[in-house]
C-alpha cells in the first residue's frame, strides 16, 4: 500500500464500522421502539432479539473498529446487513401506485448523481450523417 492510500484506508477503518456503532446506541436509547418495530416486521421474539442486534451492531462495530478478529466480525455484520435488508427494505413488493418505483432507488444515485456519477463518464458520440 502507497503513503497516499494508507491514511484513507485507516479513516474507512474507523468511520465504516461508526455506522453500526451508531445504530447500536441509537437502539440502546430505544428499545421498546425497535422492539415493536421489528415486530411490526414479523420477527419472532423481538423483545430479545433486540438485545442480539444492540449486541452486535455495536460490540461488532467496536470490534471492526479495534481490528479485533476483524474478518469474522465483518462477515457477520455482512449478514446481518443483508438479513435486514431483505426483511426491512422490501423494495420489491411495492407497488407502481402511491410512491414512485422504489425498485430503480438502487440504481439511480451512482447513475445520476454527483461529480463522479457514471453518466459523466460515458460520452456521447454524436451521429453523423
Amino acid at each position: 500500500m502507497n503513503a497516499a492510500v494508507a491514511p484513507m484506508s485507516a479513516l474507512g477503518r474507523l468511520l465504516i464500522p461508526l455506522i453500526f456503532v451508531r445504530a447500536g446506541i441509537n437502539k440502546l436509547g430505544a428499545i421498546a421502539a425497535t422492539s415493536a418495530t421489528m415486530g411490526s416486521h414479523g420477527i419472532p421474539y423481538p423483545d430479545i432479539l433486540v438485545w442480539g442486534a444492540i449486541v452486535l451492531e455495536l460490540g461488532g462495530g467496536l470490534m471492526l473498529m479495534a481490528g479485533f478478529y476483524a474478518r469474522w466480525v465483518a462477515l457477520a455484520l455482512f449478514f446481518y446487513t443483508l438479513s435486514l435488508a431483505l426483511i426491512f427494505h422490501a423494495y420489491w413488493a411495492c407497488t407502481r401506485s402511491g410512491s414512485p418505483d422504489r425498485r430503480l432507488i438502487l440504481f439511480r444515485s451512482p447513475v445520476n448523481d454527483g461529480r463522479y456519477a457514471l453518466r459523466r463518464r460515458v460520452r456521447r458520440r454524436s451521429v453523423q450523417y
